[in-house]
């Protein structure tokens, strides 16, 4: 099975839906201060610090991965539409849109 690769980020960029999905990505970032992050490492540092999130912080953490994760995961949401669009094999698409129409055995449906 072939998988998608991106070697280059501004490559995705280019892609309308894409693009959208990243600038809403981005305004939900902005909402939150770094600190909630507990995964950052500041610049200057090769070995990562022990870092002991409070409970303010990773309340916050939870409800910014909610909304990143509502985001990715909405019904023909503009991420939804770019893994389909640009992801998405045409061999991939048509088995899936046979499948969705009950099509199952290409074209020839035995029910």
């Amino acid at each position: 099975m072939g998988y998608a690769t991106v070697k280059d980020l501004s490559e995705l960029l280019k892609d309308k839906n894409y693009s959208k999905y990243n600038d809403r990505k981005q305004k939900i970032k902005e909402k939150y201060s770094e600190d909630i992050f507990p995964n950052h490492i500041p610049e200057g540092f090769s070995v990562h610090p022990r870092i002991h999130p409070t409970d303010k912080q990773r309340k916050e953490y939870l409800r910014y991965l909610k909304e990143i994760g509502d985001l990715l995961l909405k019904p023909k949401g503009d991420y939804q539409k770019f893994c389909w669009d640009y992801l998405t094999s045409q061999g991939k698409k048509k088995i899936m849109e046979n499948k969705a129409k009950g099509n199952v055995y290409g074209g020839r449906s035995y029910y």
